[in-house]
Formats: C-alpha cells, structure tokens, sequence
C-alpha cells in the first residue's frame, strides 16, 4: 500500500519537520482494517467496490492507484515492485478494469486503492481526507487478504465508517470472500494509523505502539483465533468467542445498537463513545472488554489494562 503512496509533492521539507507541523495541527484519521479468506479480487469485485464508495456512498477520488511484485526478468535477477497511481479517472478505471486478467496471471496478487487528499495537501501518507485500499496478498497467510478504510474526523461527519465498512464486507462476503478480524483505530495523522495496523512504524511511534506492533507482526497468522488488541471498533469471529453467550455479553455492555452480526459467525462491536472523542487509553470499557476476552487476547497479560 504505501509503496504505491509514498511519493510526495516536494523533497525539499525534512521528515521530521513534517512530524512537528502534524502535531500542531493535529488532524486525526480514523482507520479500520479488515481481514478476509478467500484469494485474489477479480475484475467483478472491483467494478461493484467502485460503484459502491462512488454512488451509493457518493465519495470522489483524486487517485487511483495499484502495484504487484513482477516475476524477475531474469533468472538472476530479483522480483520487481511495480506502483503506478494517476487521476482518479473512468477512463484509468476502465483500462485497469480490462487489463485485471492478465495482470493477475502474470503477477499474482494486485494491490489496489482510491485516495482523496486534503485541499492543498502537501504529503502523500498524511494529508488524507479518505481512502480505501485492498490487499489480496499481505502476508503471511496464504490465501488471505486485508482492506483498509481510513477517514479524517471531518470526513466521519458526512460518511458513515461503520456502514462503509461492513457494506464493504457484505460485498466480498457475496463474492466467496469472507471476513474473519478486523480493528478501527483513531490517531493522528502523522502517526500513518494505516502502516500501524500493518504492522509498521514511524520515529512518532510510542514505546507502547511498538510493543503492540511486535505482538502484531508475531501473530498475524493467528488472527482467525486470536485478539490483537480492543479499539473502538472490532470485527471478531465464532473463534475469538470466550464462550456461547459472547453476544449476549456484548449486548449487555455496549447496547444493542452497537453490537451487530455480519454472518452466522462474525460480529461487529464499537465502544459506545463518539469515535471522534475515543481516548483509548481512558476508556473504562475498552479495559472491562480486556479483561472479559483475556482469554483470546495475544497481548502479553501485564498489557491488559493499558
């Protein structure tokens, strides 16, 4: 994903300065990322995730992008990472659309995103309004892929995350793709919460977000049956159930209302706060909801609480 948005409309700013510029501003992204079994997208299901985010959800693009690892041309030579991102156009959409097939046949997997930046958006990987983003081949499981759906807090105000992503998910779920974890964080922007939730990192990065990152890049393969962590908002599966009444348990601490099924086996639940005003850190029922799924969680044990 961020090998096809790194780049930036200047060189001439140090990165740090980007960092202390961010923290005054302190724009925020709220940015959920959902894990899904089922293989490669094909060219049907990024026509209906098109038209999904484009007219049901009425959200305009200035990018689309895409990349793949090519097959080294040689047989000394190494794979090549290939990125190529332009205007969001019906005309580029339509020439991916057509060269999907054999992209894929040739390629593999083809990662792919549509981006909206900020009015007078200066840095790629900060200055993000939305995006959404879909990897058929992150790693390590085989046959598994993620999409993220990230939002600034102004953008929340007229899309609905939550609808978004589970519109999202009904979609590939009728595709023979089926979602099986997902977690919804806010941070600021100069944090990169979509590289966080892949397991990267910045030089901003806290003590503790390198803790969760190392428990992340150390369990993805466990994922199906086991909790990272409880954010705002989570995506679990009939694995990560502590028992048989898991739901009904949900209910009783968050509400009805914020506690929805997507399937026989997966369930969305949110903290009852406005995501904008999540503090994760002094949120009581996240802590409660810790303790409850102690059992599932991958996070060492004296981590539990914080």
């Amino acid at each position: 994903m961020f090998g096809c948005l790194k780049k930036q409309k200047s060189s001439n700013i140090a990165i740090s300065n980007i960092g202390r510029e961010s923290q005054v501003k302190r724009r925020f992204l709220i940015s959920s990322i959902v894990y899904y079994n089922g293989g490669v997208i094909d060219k049907e299901v990024f026509a209906s995730v098109v038209d999904l985010v484009s007219n049901k959800f009425g959200m305009t693009f200035d990018e689309f992008s895409y990349c793949y690892m090519a097959p080294p041309k040689t047989p000394r030579s190494s794979c090549r990472f290939i990125g190529k991102n332009g205007k969001f156009s019906k005309l580029r959409l339509r020439r991916f659309y057509e060269s999907m097939t054999d992209l894929a046949a040739e390629n593999g997997s083809i990662s792919f995103g549509f981006t909206k930046y900020i009015d007078g958006w200066y840095w790629k990987s900060i200055d993000i309004e939305y995006i959404i983003w879909f990897d058929p081949d992150p790693g390590p499981n085989p046959n598994s892929g993620l999409f993220t759906v990230e939002l600034s807090d102004k953008s929340v105000e007229s899309i609905s995350l939550t609808k978004l992503v589970h519109e999202i998910i009904g979609l590939l779920k009728n595709n023979g793709l089926n979602c099986y974890y997902g977690i919804t964080v806010r941070m600021a922007d100069f944090e990169l919460p979509s590289a966080y939730l892949q397991g990267g990192f910045t030089e901003w990065t806290t003590p503790e977000q390198k803790m969760l990152i190392r428990v992340l890049n150390d369990n993805k393969e466990h994922l199906d049956e086991r909790l990272w962590d409880i954010s705002w908002g989570n995506i679990i599966n009939r694995k990560h159930f502590v028992d048989e009444h898991t739901v009904e348990y949900l209910i009783k601490v968050l509400g009805k209302d914020n506690v929805i099924m997507l399937g026989d086996d997966v369930v969305w639940f949110n903290l009852k706060e406005d995501v904008r005003k999540f503090d994760k850190e002094r949120s009581k029922t996240r802590i409660k909801l810790l303790k409850y799924f102690d059992s599932k969680l991958a996070l060492p044990k004296e981590e539990h609480n914080n």
